[in-house]
């Protein structure tokens, strides 16, 4: 814009830039390559790239990273005198191994059929299951089952038949959607992009009919108001069954901005085992909560056993702690793990001496 007045002049840029257009991503392993076109204008500067734990600046039209866990990017040129273009769309990176992963999405495109959102695993992926719905994927035919499409309210186990990488392009889902739970387990999301502690994560009128959450091989127990386990945290993109009492309503707490971005990941690395007693994670687990062990040593790794297979894990830390047992669910992976009504044994693993 142009102002004269008095015989002086001075001139105003605030017209932003167009928008990349963001048309790919691929991957390598873990290796992330993510391409955008861009129509090159005369006063461009750079591209900024924004993920949830970093930012980065580019004047290629192209960004290349390595994906631990789970990531979002989003895209903005900036031109010469610091005006940003509005954000492209969120691709959404997440990590699957071999097996079941409990996950959730807090980005999802406009078509959210369960085709559209599988397309970058179509072949490796065999199977979505959700709360009461599923689908399998039969080659030639596509995906089959009661589950058509994701819900952002949802959480899924995803079946892999080896490692892969999830890659989707879409919109932030909403932050204020209202979880309408009912009497007993239900499988759902959390919207937030960041981890946030279940005490502020859940709203205050809200934790006292919460007794227990499980997530992907981690529980917590509410015990009188304390939460006990190894899940301290809710966080975008995983899975988690809430265990209620009565039916309620829940809209969570949480943060989307990168001073959130928080060193305590929710893996915690719970999921190192000792070498030699490693187990697969199924869809159908439990989880003991051990308050105290005679004997037992800081250091010391509870096992837990079907006759002779092990079937979880969790190294001992001084206080009350969730020890996971999963359970056969019909998957190859999980042939000889126990079944409903029987009870594990456990065992103490203390430097290579076991200790029933």
């Amino acid at each position: 814009s142009f102002s004269n007045e008095n015989g002086f002049g001075y001139s105003v840029d605030n017209i932003h830039p167009a928008t990349p257009e963001l048309t790919s991503a691929e991957h390598e392993d873990m290796d992330v390559s993510l391409n955008w076109q861009y129509e090159l204008e005369e006063d461009f500067a750079y591209h900024r790239i924004t993920s949830l734990n970093s930012t980065d600046s580019t004047i290629s039209n192209e960004h290349s990273f390595t994906l631990n866990e789970h990531d979002e990017h989003w895209v903005n040129s900036v031109d010469y005198n610091g005006n940003y273009s509005d954000n492209t769309e969120s691709i959404m990176s997440i990590s699957l191994h071999a097996g079941a992963n409990l996950k959730s999405f807090n980005v999802l495109p406009e078509d959210n059929s369960i085709t559209n959102v599988m397309a970058s695993i179509e072949g490796n992926a065999t199977g979505v299951i959700g709360e009461g719905v599923a689908a399998n994927y039969m080659e030639g035919s596509g995906w089959m089952g009661s589950l058509s499409a994701i819900d952002p309210n949802s959480g899924y186990w995803i079946m892999v038949s080896e490692d892969d990488v999830l890659l989707l392009m879409g919109e932030p889902t909403s932050r204020e959607l209202a979880y309408t739970l009912h009497e007993g387990a239900n499988l759902i999301s959390y919207p937030f992009r960041y981890a946030t502690v279940l005490e502020e994560a859940i709203p205050d009128d809200a934790q006292t009919s919460i007794t227990g959450i499980i997530g992907e091989g981690v529980a917590a127990n509410n015990m009188n108001g304390n939460w006990m386990g190894s899940l301290d945290e809710l966080e975008g993109s995983y899975g988690y069954w809430f265990i209620v009492e009565e039916a309620i309503e829940i809209t969570f707490n949480g943060c989307d901005e990168q001073e959130c971005a928080s060193l305590s990941r929710q893996s915690q690395n719970l999921s190192t085992v000792p070498e030699g007693f490693d187990y697969r994670q199924s869809t159908t687990q439990a989880f003991y909560f051990i308050e105290d062990i005679e004997n037992i040593e800081i250091g010391d790794w509870i096992l837990a056993y079907n006759g002779d297979k092990v079937i979880g894990a969790r190294q001992w830390q001084g206080s009350i702690i969730d020890v996971p047992a999963m359970g056969s669910d019909g998957s190859d992976y999980t042939e000889g793990y126990i079944d409903v009504g029987s009870v594990p044994s456990f065992k103490i693993l203390r430097g290579d001496e076991l200790i029933n």
